[in-house]
């Protein structure tokens, strides 16, 4: 059982440096660098894709975002999350921490399967955007804005 554990985390260190190596790409030659820092992601949101039968679902955390700092687009094989998280009022103190990240941010996510982009749905709740993307046999398809709902 401990070699089955190596072997999995062997996998899971090999795709997460598989889909750093791919977002780097992506940035540089999809969207350009744009003057932003490559080496740090501190505004780009964390996402998890999971595919199910007949649908794949994305989830991407916005903590700090109202959804109507959010815009999503969805083409045939992408889906691109831009938005804000905004800056606090801060009354004027000294600080001695500051970790905190806050501007605009743009994540491009590959879509791994055919989907139907005129049937997506987005759903906003506490933070968390996801996003419900039909499978389809057909991967042509066009890019479109979506509206996000806000859940309560």
């Amino acid at each position: 059982m401990g070699e089955e554990r190596v072997g999995d985390d062997s996998l899971e260190k090999f795709l997460t440096f598989q889909r750093e190596v791919n977002r780097l790409f992506r940035r540089i030659f999809e969207e350009g660098s744009q003057g932003e820092d490559l080496e740090g992601d501190a505004l780009s949101p964390k996402a998890d894709v999971n595919e199910g039968e007949h649908e794949l679902t994305v989830e991407i955390e916005t903590p700090g975002s109202r959804p109507s700092d959010l815009t999503l687009w969805v083409s045939r094989d992408l889906i691109v999350l831009e938005g804000e998280k905004p800056h606090p009022a801060r009354p004027a103190a000294r600080f001695h921490c500051l970790e905190r990240d806050f501007g605009k941010f743009r994540r491009v996510l590959e879509i791994p399967c055919p989907v139907d982009t005129r049937r997506v749905t987005a759903r906003y709740r506490a933070g968390l955007l996801t996003v419900k993307l039909p499978k389809i046999e057909d991967r042509r398809g066009e890019r479109r804005k979506v509206a996000i709902t806000v859940s309560t």
